[in-house]
């Protein structure tokens, strides 16, 4: 019988990385692994941005946690970023100055500190023993509050502030009402939550309107009364949610709005879940698995150093920080793109916190602290690591039809920043073949349209704004697969590293001839408009 001719487009990557299933059972839209990338609209894959520095202390030692705190009234009232150093001192820094200024001690061992804001005012400690629980103001110098538990697990739920003590890690303390420097009819009536079962409390607070307990694998829904008598709270614990791991990190946990409500995001030692009005998953308060497809890889995170682990809500993803196989400070990233519930993952950085604080003109800034050194960076729109590039990878499934196959060529569809090489590498039944795209493989549309004007291969490119030509929509460099076109499994892999050199990819097709009709019906041309051919 004849040879027949088949063509396969993707569209976008919006599946992201799937660890569970053989990569040749994933879905089109899947990636057995995908470093320093971010699902973004439409779910193309784009260069994670990088950072700059933003202030540095002339210390020898890294850090240990951050804080946003608004002081929102009175005076000394503004925008401060607390930081926290392996000194054992906290420091505070501007929207307009990065530098930080010392403003007092946290005890010789520091640890990692936990914060919270209070009655307009910070209050902050690392729960080590001789280390007296501190606040600050906005001006001079900390002050001890000498009632409060040596936690550092803190929240607020209603008009108390909520800590964890050193010594009782299961035993839940909160102050009187408006009251940070007040804890003694709390301590007296504090309540140990899930007597004997050997997990440390790890977060308290409130999602979706509903106060809760998490420990290190079980959540406990809060009852609140208030006692006429004493003029204060009583807390109650209703029976504990079932759950796939409860949370094992403090600093995992970040509030997600969706158009449902609200859910809480943390890390359990079985992988990450969402406790709250999840979107598309649940419509009540229980414990949603969300990284299923990632858990293999999760579960490499050292829970050793849990403590240490932070993450934050940025622009539309979930980022967590963690240590990684062995490292024992945060190494990787956990990155979901909330549009899509999609994984990625970052590595690279070593960063001690992150969180978001506003800038002089009210927008928010992602701020990162060094693990190993006492600086503070900050995320941009570029593609460099404060002066040093990184490793971008999006690796495709494994596709497979027949016994005898022809591999013909690889279009890769996206784009680039100007002066930046992308190398893609071909690989059939284990045979490799390296190519590069540069800028003489691309076109720049003469209105740009895709992030700026730097970039080759953009939308938009050819002059097709509304009214005007039809948009290519990024641009496609065609790759003929020339001395190993022969075999049954056929992946590829794009990447780069050099500083600055972002690059997206929108999709990618491909064109196989099967040899004696042994292939599979296979998708039909999606109709994109056919690129250049590119050879080496």
């Amino acid at each position: 019988m004849a040879n027949k001719t088949y063509f396969f487009y993707s569209d976008p990557a919006s599946g992201g990385v799937n660890t569970v299933d053989d990569p040749r059972e994933l879905a089109d839209n899947e990636s057995p692994y995908i470093l320093n990338m971010d699902v973004k609209n439409k779910g193309r894959v784009i260069c994670r941005t990088g950072y700059e520095l933003w202030g540095e202390v002339a210390v020898n030692f890294g850090g240990r946690g951050l804080h946003p705190y608004y002081r929102t009234y009175g005076a000394n009232s503004g925008d401060y970023l607390l930081s926290y150093y392996g000194n054992g001192k906290a420091y505070y820094s501007t929207p307009t100055v990065g530098t930080p200024t010392e403003i007092g001690s946290l005890g010789t061992d520091s640890g990692s500190v936990r914060s919270a804001t209070f009655g307009n005012t910070a209050v902050y400690g690392n729960g080590l023993a001789g280390n007296v629980t501190q606040s600050w103001a906005g001006t001079g110098a900390s002050a001890d509050v000498t009632n409060a538990p040596d936690s550092k697990v803190w929240g607020q739920v209603n008009h108390s502030l909520m800590g964890v003590g050193l010594t009782t890690p299961t035993t839940l303390q909160w102050s009187d009402i408006d009251e940070f420097n007040d804890w003694t009819t709390g301590i007296a009536s504090n309540s140990t939550v899930g007597i004997g079962d050997g997990q440390d409390i790890t977060w308290v607070g409130t999602v979706n309107d509903n106060p809760v307990v998490f420990k290190e694998r079980s959540i406990f829904p809060i009852e609140i009364s208030f006692d006429t008598s004493d003029i204060c709270l009583r807390f109650a614990f209703k029976e504990r949610k079932n759950s796939c791991g409860g949370c094992i990190a403090t600093g995992s946990v970040v509030p997600i709005a969706n158009s449902q409500g609200e859910s809480a995001y943390y890390l359990s030692e079985n992988g990450f879940e969402a406790y709250g009005v999840v979107e598309n998953l649940a419509a009540t308060n229980n414990p949603n698995s969300i990284s299923f497809k990632i858990n293999p890889t999760v579960r490499r995170t050292n829970f050793l150093y849990a403590d240490k682990i932070n993450a934050e809500k940025w622009e539309d993803k979930y980022i967590c920080i963690v240590p990684f196989e062995h490292s024992q400070t945060n190494d990787y990233a956990f990155v979901q793109s909330l549009e899509f519930g999609s994984w990625t993952v970052y590595n690279g950085m070593n960063f001690a916190d992150i969180k978001r604080f506003r800038d002089a003109n009210q927008r928010d800034m992602l701020i990162a602290q060094s693990a190993n050194e006492a600086k503070l960076f900050k995320f941009n729109n570029n593609f460099s690591d404060n002066g040093f590039g990184y490793e971008r990878v999006f690796q495709s499934k494994t596709f497979t039809f027949g016994n005898r196959i022809k591999w013909e060529w690889l279009d890769v569809i996206g784009s680039k920043t100007i002066g930046s090489t992308i190398y893609v590498q071909i690989d059939v039944d284990g045979r490799t073949e390296l190519y590069k795209i540069n800028d003489s493989h691309l076109i720049k549309g003469a209105g740009g349209g895709f992030i700026g004007d730097n970039w080759v291969g953009d939308s938009y490119c050819g002059g097709g704004f509304p009214g005007n030509a039809t948009p290519l929509y990024d641009y496609k460099a065609r790759i003929a697969v020339k001395n190993i076109q022969y075999g049954n499994e056929f992946k590829f892999k794009v990447y780069n590293n050099g500083d600055g050199e972002g690059w997206s990819l929108r999709g990618y097709g491909y064109k196989v001839q099967g040899l004696n009709d042994e292939v599979a019906t296979a998708n039909t041309d999606s109709g994109y408009a056919y690129g250049i051919p590119y050879n080496t």
